[in-house]
């Protein structure tokens, strides 16, 4: 008698364990927000979002002795061994990748100029970029790996968004915010060689590298850039780099090891300058002091 107790008990255990496991379950399942949901909280602060569309990109160049390798058929999406300016991260040669931008626009069709979204067609895929400058609200949005860009994508107005684009569970669990820290946008001389075909005196993507630029990233599923507190707009100073003059311009920004380049370290266009000319000592020390905080940080880039 006993032991047929001990096994009731323990079969009302498992189905009550197996009740809490499935109930769990369905209640992440419930709170995790689709594609579409997240678009139309980026729209609140955004406007409606474009018609991303790959025919708009422009062509980052790869170059190899200053001559421009064309990009065909056969070759697009190769990675060559070497090229003159590589790409900051990822695959630093990579041939057919493409940079756009679109100007944002209000709700009822009119221009609004403080906001910006930047397309970057890569290895097949498409990340997109919104930004509001005047705000500082951002966000991020990436299509799903199985899908085509090129082909053509949904608006959140038209059917099948949220089989296009990926949720922002998924795209928040990729960590953009540890790299792009200081603000939305990160520059090199390989994206930045695509110049802005309205004003080409400056690059496509935007330039807002400013210690009291705001930004912040919408939805949830986001934590807030490294350093950064829990949402604040704008970048927050540590006590140790008080009077530093590097962060006296820009918001820190850290440099990963994976990267292919040190951006840190480039001759690049302002507000950036030529940094690796500069040898100053105080400069020197500033710069350093800025990676100390940086490792300090002990960023996670791949959890």
């Amino acid at each position: 008698m006993q032991s047929k107790c001990l096994i009731f008990l323990a079969v009302v255990s498992l189905l009550a364990f197996s009740y809490l496991l499935n109930a769990t379950a369905i209640e992440e399942k419930a709170a995790a927000r689709t594609a579409l949901m997240h678009a139309r909280e980026c729209e609140k602060h955004l406007g409606p979002l474009p018609k991303f569309r790959y025919e708009d990109a422009i062509e980052i160049p790869i170059t190899q002795n200053g001559k421009r390798v064309i990009v065909t058929a056969d070759n697009i999406g190769k990675n060559l061994k070497s090229c003159d300016k590589p790409a900051a991260f990822g695959a630093p040669c990579q041939l057919g990748n493409r940079v756009g931008r679109y100007q944002g626009i209000k709700a009822n069709g009119s221009p609004n100029p403080d906001v910006v979204f930047v397309t970057f067609f890569r290895d097949g895929g498409l990340g997109v970029i919104g930004h509001n400058i005047k705000t500082g609200a951002t966000c991020f949005l990436s299509v799903k790996d199985e899908v085509d860009p090129r082909q053509g994508l949904p608006t959140p107005d038209e059917p099948k968004y949220n089989k296009a684009w990926q949720s922002p569970t998924v795209v928040g669990r990729d960590g953009c915010v540890k790299c792009h820290m200081a603000d939305p946008f990160l520059h090199s001389p390989w994206i930045d060689q695509v110049r802005d075909p309205k004003n080409p005196d400056k690059p496509l993507v935007p330039l807002i590298a400013d210690v009291d630029s705001p930004y912040f990233v919408i939805g949830k599923e986001f934590p807030a850039p490294p350093g950064r507190k829990p949402g604040a707009i704008h970048a927050t100073i540590p006590k140790q780099l008080e009077g530093n003059m590097c962060v006296a311009c820009h918001a820190p920004q850290c440099v990963p090891d994976f990267f292919n380049v040190k951006l840190d370290e480039l001759k690049m266009s302002a507000p950036f300058h030529t940094m690796e000319m500069e040898t100053r000592e105080q400069w020197v020390k500033d710069r350093e002091a800025v990676r100390e905080y940086c490792r300090s940080l002990d960023i996670q880039y791949f959890d």
